[in-house]
């Protein structure tokens, strides 16, 4: 019985039809395509989710495909790893601006398409370098990593919190007004109180659908400057 397409659910995959001819397994032009687009797949999960389609697909002909297809799905399971890695921030494990920027574009996409609003949070701490001159840099490393274990408690499981750099922050929030980007920022701020750590923070919400990613993060920027400034007045003393 020849597998049909739908039991792959693969692009342009309309069967497969491996013919034992010889000690080695003979390939038909679908099951070279079955290959090609398994060795396309973009993440591990999907690879070994296909592969297991083409195994029960070629049944107990596969032989000399099984060697071949474990290599593909780890290959695709190595490039998914190096794809993570490549997206997350070293030291606080997080995800970085490269990650974030993605993030965003796509998120604002999705967004004017929906016609919801998407905000940004940006934030710094207040003091790093006063932490880094009194107590060492490996003092200064841990409070970035407890900020971000922080602020991603604090957050929805929709919303990315990234690293920027240096001790900048920044909080993606689909679906999320400027009053509630606000209300988050306070509860990350209130999140650290008890560790002596303060942040400055500036939110900004994207007004209609022709506002992108760089006028956001930048209203957003000014918008944390203005808190900065603001605090600065206030507690001058303060962490």
């Amino acid at each position: 019985m020849t597998p049909q397409a739908d039991q792959f659910d693969w692009d342009d995959t309309s069967e497969v039809r491996p013919r034992a001819s010889s000690p080695d397994l003979a390939l038909d032009g679908a099951t070279l395509h079955a290959l090609e687009v398994l060795a396309s797949s973009p993440s591990g999960r999907e690879a070994r989710t296909r592969a297991v389609a083409l195994r029960a697909a070629l049944g107990p002909e596969q032989g000399a495909l099984e060697v071949l297809i474990d290599r593909l799905v780890a290959r695709s399971e190595e490039l998914e790893r190096l794809r993570r890695l490549a997206g997350r921030d070293e030291l606080t494990g997080i995800a970085n601006r490269r990650a974030f920027n993605e993030a965003l574009e796509r998120e604002l996409s999705r967004a004017r398409r929906a016609r919801k609003p998407i905000s940004v949070l940006l934030f710094d701490l207040d003091g790093l370098k006063a932490i880094n001159d009194g107590f060492g840099h490996a003092a200064g490393d841990e409070a970035l990593r407890a900020v971000a274990a922080r602020a991603q408690e604090v957050v929805r499981n929709a919303d990315l919190v990234a690293r920027l750099g240096g001790d900048e922050f920044v909080v993606l929030l689909p679906d999320t007004d400027r009053r509630e980007a606000k209300r988050i920022g306070e509860r990350i701020r209130e999140e650290l109180i008890d560790l002596r750590l303060g942040i400055s923070f500036g939110v900004a919400t994207a007004q209609d659908r022709t506002t992108g990613p760089n006028a956001l993060l930048e209203a957003a920027d000014r918008a944390l400057y203005r808190d900065k400034t603001k605090r600065k007045t206030l507690r001058p003393s303060a962490v």
